[in-house]
C-alpha cells in the first residue's frame, strides 16, 4: 500500500518537470508561425503593389488587411530600368514568449519589378 502512494505522487512531479517544455515548445511554434505567417503576407503586399503607384496600391492593400498601417515606413526608388519598392513595419510579439532580440522587432522588405519596355522608352533613358 505504501508504494501505491508513491507512484501517484511521481506522475504529478514528472508533469510538473515536463510542463515547462512542452509549453516553450507550444508557444515557440506558435510565435514563429505568426511571425512567418505576417511577413509573407507584407511581401506578397509589397510585390504586388511595387510600381508607379506603389504608395496608393500599398495603402488600399494595406488598410483591407491590417486596417491601417501606423509606424508603416515606404519608399518607391526607381532607376532607368526597375522600380525598387521598400516597407518597414513593426512586429510585436503575440505570446511574448522570446527574448528581445531572438525575433527581430521590424520587418525589412524589398521588392524589384522590372519596368515594361514602354515605361523604359517614356523616360528616354536606357540603360545596359
Amino acid at each position: 500500500m505504501k508504494q501505491r502512494k508513491q507512484k501517484r505522487g511521481a506522475a504529478a512531479i514528472e508533469f510538473a518537470l515536463v510542463l515547462p517544455v512542452m509549453m516553450a515548445i507550444l508557444l515557440g511554434v506558435v510565435e514563429y508561425g505568426y511571425y512567418f505567417s505576417e511577413k509573407q503576407v507584407l511581401y506578397n503586399i509589397v510585390s504586388e503593389a511595387c510600381g508607379e503607384d506603389y504608395y496608393d496600391q500599398a495603402e488600399e492593400i494595406f488598410t483591407h488587411y491590417f486596417d491601417s498601417c501606423h509606424g508603416c515606413y515606404a519608399n518607391l526608388a526607381e532607376d532607368p530600368s526597375r522600380y525598387v519598392c521598400d516597407l518597414e513595419k513593426a512586429y510585436y510579439q503575440i505570446t511574448g514568449f522570446f527574448p528581445v532580440g531572438m525575433v527581430p522587432s521590424s520587418f525589412n522588405i524589398r521588392a524589384i519589378k522590372r519596368k515594361t519596355e514602354e515605361q523604359i522608352e517614356e523616360t528616354g533613358e536606357y540603360y545596359y
